[in-house]
Order: structure tokens, then sequence, then C-alpha cells
């Protein structure tokens, strides 16, 4: 599994990744992708920033790996969110001056009832901070990786809210 996460930089750190041949690795791996946030903005075809939000560039391509294009907004979206991901409920947030537009692919995510999220085979995105954060799509998602790796993987039944409050406690 390769998560690439959120970035407050996503167009310069999509630069730095492509200088030194990440693309590539991408390209040849058979690893599940999945994109979150700055990530997911990567794998798609597009970054657009005329606003120069965060970058001097009008338009950067990405990744390709996913069938969506992100267009930067002058104002940042901040929010909790609730939503669904192979069927179960995921909780997070969203913390974002990107704007992503899917133009296919399954969908992987929905919040509120909207497309959040789009997957093509084994690469995956979405804007949702926190869903590994759900016992119960973390533990479909790793199934689902395991499998598509030959791999045998048994998900543990702990709770993770629970180990985290007794982190803080």
């Amino acid at each position: 599994l390769l998560i690439l996460p959120g970035t407050k930089a996503t167009v310069a750190d999509l630069g730095w990744l492509r200088d030194r041949g990440f693309d590539q690795a991408l390209l040849r791996t058979g690893a599940t992708v999945l994109g979150i946030c700055g990530g997911y903005q990567m794998l798609g075809r597009t970054i657009q920033d005329r606003h120069h939000v965060e970058s001097e560039a009008d338009e950067t391509t990405g990744f390709g790996l996913l069938p969506v294009a992100t267009s930067f907004g002058s104002d940042k979206v901040t929010r909790l969110c609730d939503g669904t991901s192979l069927g179960h409920e995921v909780h997070g947030y969203r913390i974002h001056h990107g704007r992503v537009q899917a133009e296919g692919g399954e969908p992987f995510v929905t919040v509120d009832g909207a497309l959040d999220g789009v997957a093509v085979g084994a690469v995956h995105g979405t804007t949702m901070h926190g869903l590994f954060d759900a016992d119960a799509f973390r533990r479909a998602f790793l199934l689902e990786v395991a499998a598509r790796a030959g791999k045998h993987f048994v998900p543990g039944g702990g709770s993770f809210r629970a180990v985290r409050q007794a982190r803080v406690d």
C-alpha cells in the first residue's frame, strides 16, 4: 500500500516527486495506491491554479492515474464531514483549496451523498482526511489491499477510538 498524503504545497511537491522519478515508479508499481487530499490531486490529470494560490503555474499536469481535474479556489475549505466508503461509514475532515472534479472512475468515497473520491483499479483518491479512523472501513480496505497483493491478512478487532483515547488518558 502506497499512500500519498495531503500537503500544503501540492504543485511543488508534485514537481519534487517527479524530479526523483516517482512518477515512473508509480507506473511500475503493483501496489495499491491511495491519494488523500493533495495526494489525490497529484494522482489526477491536471491541477489548475489560475489564482496562484499555491504556485505560479496556471496549470500543471498530474500523474494521470485517476480521471480527475483539480482547480484551486481562493477560499479554503475547512470542515468536518461524514460519508461512506466500501459500504461503511467514514468520518473525517476536509482542509484544502483544490476542488477536485471527477471525470470518470468508480465511486470510492461519498460525502453527504456527493462523490468525494474515485478509484480506478488499484488507485484510489479522496479529499477526506481521517478515513482510517473508521474501524470497519479500515479493515475492509486493508483486506482488499492484501487480496490484491495475494497476501493473507486477518484484521485486528480493536477500536482505533479506544486506542487513541487510552493514549490520551
